[in-house]
């Protein structure tokens, strides 16, 4: 897989973008030595590589004296490079990553208000049945509702997990927009609000 796209490096400088991933390196990915971010999503291709990857490519530090690939540059975050969502659940791996989101939940005394972000490498990051992109962004009653937690698969602990209480839609995306506008759950029930029966 990967972008088709004739690309041509610099010759004389062995990192073209300067992301710290040499042009060798962006070769064997399929990754663009012109752009040190391909899939656009805001992280560096060389970010985006598992620890794995990057010590996979070390072998290639021998063939290019004079350059080495500095894996210790690298927020080895264990996404995709070629592209800007890589679990699919519609929020680039950026927001997922850096960005998140405030959930506003039922507490003892309240509510308490705390700050989240999900994994990019898993659709569901909490296994409850609503994918990320769910939890962040879905309705209730017909209205846009508050994010859920997408690390609690029981946010509001009423004993019906979130996904139960919401289930996925199919969005219709033109591109990665960060974060999309568009509804990405449907909800029967509040699950920012315990409703025990």
């Amino acid at each position: 897989g990967g972008p088709a796209y004739d690309v041509h490096s610099n010759a004389n400088v062995p990192d073209s973008d300067e992301d710290g991933l040499p042009d060798y390196a962006e070769f064997v990915l399929r990754t663009d030595p012109n752009n040190p971010d391909t899939d656009g999503d805001g992280l560096s291709d060389l970010d985006e590589l598992s620890a794995a990857q990057l010590d996979s490519l070390k072998r290639f530090n021998d063939l290019f004296p004079g350059y080495s690939l500095n894996v210790d540059l690298s927020a080895a975050y264990g996404t995709n490079p070629l592209d800007c969502d890589t679990d699919g659940d519609f929020l680039t791996d950026d927001f997922e990553l850096l960005e998140g989101w405030t959930v506003t939940a039922p507490a003892e005394n309240g509510t308490t208000v705390y700050h989240v972000y999900s994994d990019p490498t898993q659709k569901d990051t909490d296994g409850d049945g609503l994918d990320d992109g769910g939890e962040y962004r879905h309705t209730l009653g017909g209205s846009l509702a508050p994010p859920t937690d997408p690390n609690d698969y029981d946010t509001d602990g009423d004993g019906r997990i979130d996904g139960v209480e919401c289930s996925n839609v199919i969005p219709v995306l033109a591109d990665c927009t960060n974060p999309t506008t568009q509804s990405l759950g449907t909800c029967t029930s509040n699950p920012l609000r315990g409703d025990k029966r």
